[in-house]
């Protein structure tokens, strides 16, 4: 995106005979479709109004790409919380499990005893 942007202050630097720093403000106004109207070009659509098309392109797949980030964090969020909630309930003692003192398994010494 910046490279866009740096390549696009360019065009419009030498096809209109702005400073870059001009042709910059310009041209990230205008990609981010923002449009305060203080610069117009006056040169024939060219190199410029593609740069400009491109630009808009890559604003629109960055915008569209931090959302759909941002959709996912929010999913595994939601995910994990689930998870850890059930997990927690499972931790809880429950009356219909085993009591391991009362039922032992053959790998433990108790069970090794009685025998």
């Amino acid at each position: 995106m910046v490279t866009v942007l740096l390549v696009g202050a360019a065009i419009f630097h030498s096809a209109e005979g702005w400073t870059y720093p001009e042709a910059l403000w310009f041209f990230f106004i205008t990609i981010t479709t923002i449009g305060l109207g203080d610069y117009i070009p006056k040169a024939q659509p060219g190199p410029g109004g593609l740069m400009i098309f491109a630009g808009l392109a890559i604003v629109a797949y960055t915008i569209t790409a931090a959302a759909n980030l941002f959709d996912c964090l929010v999913k595994c969020y939601q995910h994990n919380k689930q998870a850890n909630q059930r997990c927690v309930a499972n931790s809880l003692p429950d009356d219909t499990a085993p009591n391991p003192l009362e039922h032992p398994s053959p790998s433990t010494p108790a069970a090794w005893t009685a025998h």
